[in-house]
């Protein structure tokens, strides 16, 4: 019996990524025992680099940095209220990762603790944006600093806001926020056929207040022939329709 739920376990383990499952579950536990947070606070969530997060080089490698940010953001999705909403609408909400960009200034080396400290910056219609820096205890320096973009599908982010009484409208968006927003529009762009015009963002559209009245209107004119599925910008029937044009 204890061979057979053994071999099971092993099973499981080379099959699903049961550490991250297990992992989500004990987040949302802890986060119960947590300060509840205002959508203007920080989330602050403490870990070691341990024996499965270094690399060659005896430092925390690359991909181990975004897992660590998921759980941050996890935690502050739990403790301001977030995640009670998602759950209550109908049809279900659900959001999805669509951009994430990370600044590496310093290594964090084998048996270091740090921090993660998760904060939103900015909010439109569809996503929310969150920096997120690495800072290693001992002296207080950011090892790293990241920028994400989470895209919410079957609801609205303002009337989520709206609905936690938090305010409808972000404040004035940083200059770094800005760019960073236009960067991933840019690189859209780029993926797209030549002709099928622009990718009207909702993420660039938000800041329209910024962009120049002339730009504004020829990005309005200009047709959205891209597809929503399941909250990711696809492309898929308009090439098959090009190539068989």
């Amino acid at each position: 019996m204890l061979e057979t739920l053994v071999w099971g376990f092993l099973l499981l383990v080379s099959v699903f990524d049961v550490y991250w499952m297990i992992r989500l579950v004990l987040c949302h536990i802890v986060a119960r025992f947590k300060t509840k947070l205002s959508y203007d606070e920080e989330s602050v969530c403490y870990g070691i680099c341990w024996t499965t997060d270094i690399d060659y080089f005896l430092h925390m490698n690359n991909g181990k940095y975004f897992r660590e940010l998921d759980f941050a953001r996890f935690d502050w999705y739990f403790r301001t209220g977030f995640t009670k909403y998602i759950r209550s609408r109908t049809p279900r909400m659900y959001s999805v990762q669509h951009g994430a960009s990370i600044r590496y200034r310093r290594s964090i080396d084998f048996l270091v603790p740090f921090k993660v400290v998760t904060k939103l910056v900015y909010w439109d219609e569809r996503s929310v944006y969150f920096e997120q820096s690495f800072i290693s205890l001992h002296d207080g320096f950011v090892r790293a600093v990241a920028l994400c973009k989470n895209t919410f599908v079957n609801g609205s982010v303002k009337e989520m806001m709206r609905t936690l009484g938090y305010p409808e409208e972000p404040a004035e968006v940083s200059e770094e926020i800005t760019l960073w927003i236009k960067s991933q529009e840019v690189s859209s762009n780029r993926l797209r056929m030549k002709g099928l015009g622009p990718s009207v963002g909702t993420a660039l559209s938000a800041l329209d207040k910024q962009v120049d009245k002339s730009e504004e209107i020829k990005v309005k004119d200009s047709p959205d022939t891209s597809e929503t599925k399941n909250g990711w910008e696809v492309l898929d029937d308009q090439i098959q329709k090009s190539k068989e044009d």
